[in-house]
């Protein structure tokens, strides 16, 4: 789910494995708006998990990323006439066994001033590391430019997807959490260097208190705080933890 040019978009993967949306007007009776139902992305997209979007350069485009049938990934963009664009892999050939997750950082500030903000995408690899991709979509272009490759985050490993969040386009800074292979939350700090050319990584940060969970945890904006929301594996319940 996201928010873009005021509605809550949400998306799924249908028992046909395509990708479905729908929007969601809150001034609008709270409604949802598109009366024909669940529409498919373009192209007979086809996936094997959850897909993950993202808000994009002001809440003007919207970013969306899935894993395909062939466990690469590939990512979509929504403009505000509801068009969609730039259908094509993520850079960097990476291959995933479970759901990719993508959010939005700050405009390089060096970068020309056709370029939008970074996209960074992050994914559990096969050999269960959790790789990171930054991409930046220049205003004028169809499709997104990416990093060569894609970036290892240290040595811990997950068994589930990982979520991704980060505190918007003004602060450069974001976390990705994981459920480790022995079920504890982890994450790890994203900071935007000084001139916004490039990322530093902190280390891996295990939260104790919060142990034996069931199925990954999911990271969320609140305000310019990070919050990590995850289900324990003896009560199923829900847990939430500001990690930020």
């Amino acid at each position: 789910m996201a928010w873009f040019d005021d509605y809550m978009y949400v998306f799924h993967r249908g028992t046909d494995n395509r990708v479905y949306y729908m929007r969601y007007d809150p001034d609008f009776g709270g409604d949802w708006h598109d009366g024909q139902g669940w529409t498919a992305l373009p192209q007979s997209v086809l996936t094997l998990a959850t897909p993950s979007v993202t808000s994009y350069h002001s809440h003007t485009n919207l970013m969306v990323t899935w894993r395909g049938t062939d466990s690469r990934m590939y990512l979509g963009r929504l403009d505000q006439n509801l068009g969609w664009h730039g259908m094509g892999e993520v850079g960097g050939n990476g291959l995933t066994p479970s759901s990719p997750a993508i959010a939005e950082m700050g405009t390089i500030v060096t970068a020309p001033e056709n370029a939008g903000d970074w996209l960074l995408v992050a994914h559990r690899g096969n050999d269960n590391h959790v790789y990171l991709q930054v991409g930046v979509w220049f205003r004028g272009q169809d499709h997104i430019t990416w990093n060569p490759n894609w970036h290892r985050l240290g040595d811990w490993r997950t068994n589930s997807r990982p979520s991704i969040a980060t505190t918007g386009t003004t602060n450069q800074y974001g976390q990705v959490s994981i459920r480790t292979l022995d079920d504890t939350l982890a994450w790890i700090d994203l900071i935007q260097t000084e001139g916004g050319e490039g990322l530093s990584l902190g280390d891996w940060i295990r939260d104790q208190a919060n142990a034996d969970l069931s199925s990954a945890p999911t990271l969320y904006r609140l305000g310019f705080t990070i919050v990590a929301v995850g289900m324990d594996w003896w009560n199923h319940r829900l847990q939430e933890k500001r990690i930020w």
